[in-house]
C-alpha cells in the first residue's frame, strides 16, 4: 500500500520566501530536477513574489512567519502514478484540499512538479487572518494539529489507493523504513557456521549467496554514511552565509526599508552565495520538519 503526504515548514524572512519562489519556478538550477521537463510543470494557482510581498502587512512581529511552504507527496510505488490522467487528478483534488483547509485567497502558488523522478506539489500559504500573520491559526502549535492535517489529506486522497501512515511514527518518510527493510531482507541474523574440517575455499563458496548479500549491504550503509556526512558538512558550511544574510534582512528593517527594496537589494547579492543558500533551504525544507505522523 502506498502512503501520501504533506510536509509544512515555515519561512519567516523574505529572503527564504523569494528563494522558495525561484526554486518552485525553475528560476535558478534545480538538483534531480530535469530542464528538459520544465514545461511538463502545472501551475494551478499563482500570483507574483512582488503581489505576494506586497499582501504582507506593514506592521509585523519580529518573528513572525512570512509564509508557510507545503509539500505534498506519495510514495514512488502508488499505481496511479503511471497514469499521467491520474496524476493531475490527483493534484487538483489536493489543491482542492488546500482550498477547503486553508482558503483560496491564501493560497499564492500551487504547482504540480513534473520534471523530477516523483511527482509532487508545492505550495505556499500566506498565514494572514484578520489583517495579521498568524501561523498558528493555520497549522497550529501542538504536534496533535499537524497530524489531524495528515488525516484530513489522507482522507482526502484514499481514492488513489493510498493509505495514511502509522500514527505516531517517527520516521520522517516511508522511504527509509523501506531502504532499512530493504537492507534487512534475506540477511541471516548470524554468520554461517563452518563445518568441522571444512576448508575455507569450501566454506567461502558454500556460503557465496551470503558474503554477496553481506558485501551489498555493506556498500548500502558506506553510500548512505557517506552523503550524511557530505550534507552536514555541506549545511555546517553554509550557516556563515545564511546568518550574514539574516542580519543583512534584520538591519535593512530597522533602517526602514520596503519589502521591495530589500528584494531588490537581495537580487544584487553574489549569485552563488544566493543559489547555494537556496540549495540549503530547500534540504532543510526536505528534512528539518517531521511529517507529524
Amino acid at each position: 500500500m502506498a502512503f501520501p503526504n504533506v510536509n509544512f515548514h515555515k519561512l519567516k524572512i523574505v529572503a527564504a520566501v523569494a528563494a522558495m519562489y525561484r526554486h518552485v519556478f525553475r528560476e535558478v538550477d534545480t538538483p534531480n530536477a530535469d530542464p528538459t521537463k520544465k514545461d511538463l510543470n502545472i501551475v494551478l494557482d499563482a500570483v507574483t513574489l512582488e503581489e505576494y510581498l506586497a499582501a504582507i502587512p506593514d506592521k509585523i512581529r519580529r518573528n513572525a512567519v512570512l509564509g508557510i511552504d507545503i509539500v505534498m507527496t506519495v510514495s514512488p510505488e502508488a499505481e496511479f502514478l503511471r497514469y499521467p490522467d491520474r496524476v493531475n487528478d490527483w493534484a487538483i483534488d489536493s489543491y482542492a484540499w488546500l482550498i477547503k483547509t486553508f482558503g483560496q485567497g491564501n493560497i499564492k502558488f500551487c504547482v504540480l512538479h513534473l520534471d523530477e523522478t516523483t511527482p509532487h506539489i508545492h505550495a505556499l500559504i500566506l498565514p494572514l487572518r484578520e489583517g495579521r500573520l498568524s501561523a498558528r491559526s493555520f497549522i497550529g502549535g501542538p504536534r496533535s494539529r499537524l497530524s489531524e492535517l495528515q488525516t484530513s489529506y489522507a482522507d482526502a486522497v484514499q481514492h488513489y489507493e493510498l493509505e495514511r501512515g502509522i500514527r505516531g511514527s517517527r520516521a520522517r518518510h516511508e522511504d527509509i523504513k523501506r531502504f532499512y527493510g530493504r537492507l534487512a531482507q534475506g540477511l541471516p541474523d548470524k554468520i554461517p557456521a563452518r563445518e568441522p574440517g571444512e576448508l575455507a575455499e569450501a566454506y567461502f563458496e558454500r556460503n557465496a549467496e551470503y558474503f554477496k548479500t553481506l558485501d551489498a549491504h555493506a556498500v548500502c550503509y558506506r553510500d548512505a554514511a557517506t552523503k550524511i556526512s557530505n550534507l552536514q558538512q555541506a549545511i555546517q558550511r553554509m550557516k556563515p552565509d545564511i546568518e550574514r544574510t539574516v542580519s543583512l534582512v534584520e538591519e535593512m528593517l530597522g533602517m526602514g526599508f520596503a519589502r521591495e527594496e530589500m528584494v531588490r537589494v537581495l537580487q544584487k547579492t553574489d549569485e552563488a552565495m544566493r543559489q547555494k543558500m537556496m540549495r540549503t533551504i530547500m534540504e532543510e525544507h526536505d528534512r528539518e520538519m517531521p511529517s507529524e505522523d
